[in-house]
């Protein structure tokens, strides 16, 4: 038989299949991270339409898992993938949208510090900022999660809003402030979603469209 007839009952008992055990459950766990993480991020994610993410985190969570040097092959996971370095760094700065991203889009850099100022922009500049084409505002929202990805557990500690009005030229120190919160083994994750508007008869709409909005992970702990 093709493929050497390997049914399910082989393929769960056999020696020759423990690597495709072990894939499996690891894979396993990794969709079920991202459930959890897309779960969480529900209120910010409703207003980007991007049909690529599933996939692109099914990839990053995969990798993230791969950072997970303290448990033995089969049993790595996304939660000690998140205790190294390594994986860390592959969430922080991720572009959770398939636009440019935040450097692109604010054109100006910011600083961030869970413990002290939170999301800080020295001399911001909304002149700076790449507005699209009948866009007139920018919504900037700090979003702040404490993610346990053992217990698949999430919760939105804390977000702050400002509208910042290109007409008016607006310029100075932007800050959204981070939550105080204790120590734990769970993971502190800071995000920045911007959203460009339009100002029509006194009201504000949403840009609609590639760009109109877009979110990052710009910190993780």
């Amino acid at each position: 038989m093709a493929g050497g007839g390997f049914n399910g009952k082989k393929i769960k008992t056999s020696p020759k299949m423990v690597r495709v055990r072990e894939n499996g459950s690891e894979f396993k766990g990794c969709m079920q991270a991202v459930k959890h993480f897309k779960a969480g991020l529900r209120k910010p994610l409703s207003s980007i339409k991007d049909g690529t993410l599933h996939q692109r985190l099914v990839s990053l969570f995969t990798k993230i898992k791969n950072a997970d040097t303290v448990s033995v092959r089969g049993a790595r996971n996304v939660a000690n993938g998140l205790l190294a370095e390594e994986g860390r760094r592959l969430l922080q700065g991720y572009v959770l949208d398939s636009g440019p991203g935040l450097a692109r889009t604010l054109r100006q850099p910011f600083a961030f510090s869970w413990d002290d100022t939170g999301l800080v922009f020295k001399g911001f500049d909304a002149g700076l900022v790449a507005f699209p084409k009948g866009a007139t505002q920018l919504e900037l929202t700090a979003f702040f999660y404490v993610f346990d990805f053992e217990k698949h557990e999430s919760v939105l500690a804390s977000s702050e809003t400002k509208v910042i009005l290109r007409d008016s030229g607006d310029q100075g120190t932007l800050s959204l402030t981070a939550p105080a919160l204790p120590e734990s083994n769970a993971v502190r994750m800071g995000l920045l979603h911007y959203r460009f508007q339009q100002e029509l008869n006194g009201s504000l709409y949403p840009l609609q469209g590639e760009g109109g909005a877009g979110m990052e992970v710009v910190w993780v702990s």
